[in-house]
């Protein structure tokens, strides 16, 4: 199946009340408070409103009832407090404000760099993984982790896509391509789908649903969608001088994948998608969502991690939970 390209289901009437009745039982919103402590003591600036979801049990609405698309995005190595507030990061802050912020969101388990992270929102385990080391249908990580919630979803019959900037060509075997047309690198470490034989090892399914950036449309969305900007637009950055504005720890590289939001999750939003930005590693993790239901303003202080993604997705889809995602909070979306 095609990403994009399956229509979903509009919402029917019984499961429209009951989801509106689940969430009218359940959300309750507080009066704005003068700042939004984060986890790591990091305080943020007055006008949002405390959305505490911590002790919810809320029952998702059936795979039909779904009907908005997600899009997640990774961005790379930086914590809540480099971003809300920084003046070279003025779309994110814009993004948190206008929509919902988590102020206590971190990895699953911190045991290593990039590639842990990507496995757990896949496949709700770092998967033995506590490097960047990794090939494509990397058996290592297969024997650990047998399936994904890729797999998952194309069971069950959801679209989905994988969009990863710079990758050359659909599901790309190659560690790493230095992209002249984004520049920026692509890097498998970043990639949370090629990396496990599941996915992989199947070429039909990877060639049509791990794909370059350039194949994303936010007027045709599958119903799950994950991306991944190049090296220098996710903020990870560089020590080569071959890319425009991408050293590591420079404010010019902040601005750059600031840019590149900007120019691209207004079109998501607008296009009807909940859209959930967030980064890697680096302790408490910048995390917020814009999209149907959002409340603008609005904060939510639960603790939740990379498997609280995971658990998002398949709690709205029915899915059984993998890994991590069985005890995580689940990210309301």
């Amino acid at each position: 199946m095609l990403p994009g390209h399956k229509k979903r289901k509009g919402l029917a009437t019984a499961a429209l009340a009951a989801s509106l009745s689940i969430f009218t039982a359940v959300t309750t919103i507080a009066p704005a408070a003068a700042t939004t402590a984060f986890a790591d003591g990091f305080e943020r600036g007055s006008g949002n409103r405390s959305v505490p979801s911590a002790p919810l049990h809320v029952m998702t609405p059936p795979a039909e009832a779904a009907d908005n698309p997600v899009v997640i995005i990774f961005m790379e190595n930086k914590s809540a407090s480099e971003i809300i507030g920084n003046p070279n990061t003025p779309y994110l802050n814009r993004f948190s404000s206008d929509g919902r912020i988590f102020t206590d969101y971190r990895e699953g388990d911190s045991v290593g760099p990039s590639l842990p992270d990507y496995l757990q929102v896949a496949a709700g385990s770092s998967c033995g993984s506590t490097s960047d080391a990794v090939i494509a249908g990397d058996p290592s990580i297969g024997a650990a982790c047998p399936t994904t919630v890729w797999n998952q979803l194309t069971e069950a019959g959801q679209s989905w896509g994988v969009y990863m900037e710079a990758m050359p060509t659909p599901c790309y075997d190659g560690v790493s391509f230095g992209d002249p047309v984004t520049d920026g690198p692509y890097a498998l470490r970043h990639n949370p789908a090629t990396p496990f034989p599941s996915v992989f090892g199947d070429p039909t399914l990877c060639a049509s649903h791990v794909l370059p950036f350039t194949a994303f449309d936010p007027a045709a969305l599958p119903a799950v969608s994950f991306i991944a900007p190049n090296i220098c637009d996710d903020q990870h950055g560089s020590l080569s001088t071959q890319w425009t504005n991408c050293l590591q720890d420079s404010p010019q590289l902040l601005r750059r994948g600031d840019d590149w939001l900007a120019a691209r999750v207004p079109a998501m939003v607008a296009g009807g998608a909940t859209v959930v930005i967030t980064y890697d590693e680096s302790g408490v993790l910048y995390a917020a969502e814009q999209g149907s239901g959002v409340v603008p303003g609005s904060v939510d202080p639960t603790p939740y991690t990379h498997y609280s993604i995971l658990a998002a997705i398949e709690s709205r889809y029915g899915l059984p939970a993998l890994g991590g995602a069985e005890t995580a909070n689940v990210l309301p979306l």
